[in-house]
């Protein structure tokens, strides 16, 4: 997870540079990297999905930002895509 934090950090340094095909490689794969190990609920894979959906918005393709922005949803326990059963006391 610390290469790809580091992918994701230094992509946001090329980006703001101006190297945007460079970066959208780094943002890309350390985003994947994150997801795959620590899961969409960790705040190191949101961020570097949001670095990763700021230079997709950049580079004009909204479709792709929300995608990987849907990626990072979390569904809601007991709600579709959930796997808890939560019980109400009465």
């Amino acid at each position: 997870a610390l290469a790809a934090l580091a992918e994701s950090l230094l992509g946001a340094v090329l980006a703001d540079m101006g190297d945007l095909h460079e970066a959208e490689e780094l943002l890309d794969a350390g985003f994947n990297d994150l997801l795959a190990s620590l899961g969409a609920a960790a705040a190191d894979t949101r961020t570097a999905g949001e670095r990763l959906a700021a230079l997709l918005e950049r580079t004009n393709r909204p479709a792709d930002a929300t995608r990987v922005r849907g990626l990072l949803a979390i569904p809601a326990p007991g709600g579709p895509g959930g796997d808890m059963d939560i019980q109400v006391p009465r």
